[in-house]
């Protein structure tokens, strides 16, 4: 494994809450790590897996964990579990913003976008498609994520006419879903002139 970058490995011991990028790959498979800039605050999204047994049967398990900045290291504050894979993550914005994370479980892809003051993060979407969703954003630099309804046609999984999207739009605290539209109409429908 190579490490890209490094702090002060001081801070990697495990009876203080502040690690280092040495420390959280250390045991773990890293999967991704994604830098996230919030209201001047540097944080960083680390995906990892490991293995674990429950009652006989052993598997993956994927590790969303966020770290925020510290003095002398990553400190770490949001960590969610899941038996689902990992697809992409990726800020919405250059700077500030939300991070959009992606996952599959098979037979369907897992999205959610999450929200961060700097200090915390908490999850503002959780929805779920057969396909990855659109984006779309306005003059105001604000998004809309589309999220269409595959239909299965002749054994395969497509968009098509009769399929429907739902347009979640923020709001400045959250997702809010503003509409469900014909698969064709769903670009004419997320310009904010419609909404």
């Amino acid at each position: 494994m190579m490490i890209i970058c490094r702090l002060n490995s001081a801070n990697a011991q495990n009876d203080k809450p502040m690690v280092t990028i040495q420390s959280i790959a250390n045991g773990e498979h890293v999967i991704s790590m994604v830098p996230w800039t919030v209201g001047g605050q540097d944080l960083l999204m680390v995906v990892t897996e490991r293995t674990v047994t429950v009652n006989r049967e052993t598997g993956p398990i994927r590790v969303l964990t966020f770290y925020r900045k510290g003095d002398e290291g990553l400190i770490k504050i949001f960590n969610l579990e899941t038996l689902n894979s990992f697809v992409t993550a990726f800020p919405l914005h250059e700077v500030g913003g939300r991070l959009f994370v992606a996952w599959t479980s098979g037979s369907a892809f897992q999205f959610a976008v999450y929200t961060s003051d700097g200090e915390n993060v908490k999850q503002v979407l959780e929805t779920s498609s057969r396909g990855m969703p659109e984006f779309v954003i306005d003059q105001a630099e604000n998004e809309s994520i589309l999220v269409t309804k595959k239909l299965l046609v002749n054994g395969e999984w497509r968009r098509s006419a009769a399929s429907t999207t739902d347009i979640y739009s923020w709001d400045g605290a959250k997702y809010r879903l503003v509409a469900n539209v014909p698969w064709n109409a769903r670009l004419a429908a997320s310009a904010p002139k419609a909404r």
